[in-house]
């Protein structure tokens, strides 16, 4: 039975790799070894011999099959992570996002009350549209994830942050040509 390269991208990440060695053909290069390969099974299903594997430590492989090299090179990290400066780093800038968005989130409607003047009860058609165009947008910035990862292995999300980018210009443009009214009250005062 003849194994192709769909067959290798359906096998999961659980799977076994068995791997025989011909280790009298075994030679060594700088700071490496370079073993040839007898035979490679994958869950008892023979694949091609079409690479030639280095194996430099127990762990790590390097094969010109990049389906090979995909399942072959998983990384675990088995430390603590919050030893880890990127989970750090990620951490934070959670944080300042979300502490962003909260403000946001308050400013945003103590501002559409305001722009409703004297009709306060169309607060609810206002979310109703924004909720609308949330939606809209988000199904059609995923078709264009989808639209921009077609023949990739990854899924390609810069259309995403470019669209950020793009609508959070035109929300300062939009916003600074809102017209509010401020009032200002002194601590004090009446």
């Amino acid at each position: 039975m003849k194994t192709t390269n769909n067959d290798i991208k359906n096998i999961n990440d659980r799977s076994q790799i068995d791997v025989t060695l011909k280790l009298k053909d075994m030679e060594q290069t700088e700071s490496s070894y370079v073993f040839h390969l007898s035979s490679v099974q994958m869950n008892g299903t023979d694949i091609p011999l079409t690479c030639q594997c280095n194996l430099k430590t127990f762990c790590h492989i390097s094969c010109s099959n990049e389906d090979i090299m995909r399942i072959a090179t998983v990384p675990t990290y088995r430390g603590n992570v919050l030893n880890l400066y990127q989970f750090w780093i990620f951490f934070i800038t959670v944080t300042v996002l979300w502490s962003c968005i909260a403000i946001t989130l308050t400013l945003q409607g103590s501002l559409c009350l305001d722009l409703l003047e004297d009709k306060p009860e169309d607060i609810g058609k206002q979310i109703c549209w924004a909720s609308l165009g949330l939606g809209s947008f988000s199904i059609f910035i995923g078709w264009l994830v989808d639209w921009f990862s077609i023949n990739k292995k990854e899924k390609e999300y810069s259309p995403v942050f470019y669209s950020c980018i793009l609508f959070s210009i035109c929300n300062l443009f939009v916003i600074n040509k809102l017209k509010v009214s401020y009032i200002l009250t002194l601590c004090g005062t009446s």
